[in-house]
């Protein structure tokens, strides 16, 4: 699958719902309240802040709220639509929070961060890196743009849990389909204006839509953060409006891994 189709769909689909920032920002919390947990434990021990895949810029400007002043946060999305959004949408952040740090957005390649080495203290990274062509690449630009001892902090797609393990499986049926037929993405292309709503949108996108969806073993996950001190691994997250697990959003059937991974010293 080209660049190209995954530069047309994530621009057509950004990611987030419809909606003002408060309304975007009630639906990310009904969805994942964990988040907020992450982004104030990541703004209280961290000076400059990137995060890969900001997409609609909800947490971006969540984090900034928490950030000290005199530090910094860039957000980077490979959707030019988001990041319009992100963009679009800062007096209206500034109007419902109380920002220490102006956010700066920009479009980029996960896979090629325009940074130089060392860059930042503390990156992380939210549902993203699975949905990138090569998401070992992406983990490799992380450790180069992290500073020594800096942390990163990202969720990836958990093997077997319930959620993923649907996905999985239609996306298997789609993919044989198209092998029979010589399509692509055919069940996509065939009920994307009938099924896509605002409460089926992302159950739909995730089972026929994102051109790519790795999901990972824990084994899996410390083969790609080898070059890392992994300092956890949890699972996260239902990602559904009405069954949240409570606390900080741990649970056995999770359908994320949250890693926290140190970059050791040179």
């Amino acid at each position: 699958m080209s660049d190209i189709v995954q530069e047309d769909f994530w621009s057509a689909n950004p990611c987030g719902s419809d909606g003002d920032f408060q309304e975007k920002a009630q639906q990310r919390d009904s969805m994942e309240h964990w988040i907020r947990g992450l982004l104030r434990e990541v703004a209280a021990t961290h000076q400059d802040v990137l995060e890969v895949g900001c997409g609609q810029g909800i947490e971006a400007y969540h984090t900034c709220s928490y950030l000290n002043s005199g530090c910094s946060y860039t957000g980077i999305d490979y959707s030019e639509a988001s990041i319009r959004t992100a963009n679009g949408m800062r007096d209206q952040a500034k109007q419902a929070l109380s920002l220490n740090v102006d956010p700066m957005f920009m479009r980029a390649d996960a896979l090629n961060l325009p940074f130089t080495n060392d860059s930042f203290d503390g990156i992380y990274s939210v549902g993203v890196l699975h949905h990138t062509p090569d998401p070992a690449r992406a983990v490799a630009e992380i450790h180069r743009v992290l500073q020594p001892d800096g942390t990163a902090y990202v969720a990836l797609y958990r093997k077997f849990s319930p959620k993923v393990g649907i996905a999985k499986a239609l996306r298997f049926v789609q993919a044989a389909g198209d092998k029979i037929l010589g399509t692509e993405r055919i069940i996509y292309k065939s009920l994307e204006r009938r099924l896509y709503s605002r409460s089926l949108g992302t159950l739909f996108m995730e089972c026929f839509g994102v051109p790519y969806m790795y999901w990972y073993s824990r084994e899996g996950i410390t083969e790609l953060f080898r070059d890392f001190e992994i300092l956890n691994i949890s699972p996260y997250g239902y990602n559904l409006p009405h069954i949240r697990p409570t606390g900080d959003g741990r649970t056995a059937n999770g359908y994320f891994w949250l890693i926290k991974a140190k970059k050791t010293g040179n």
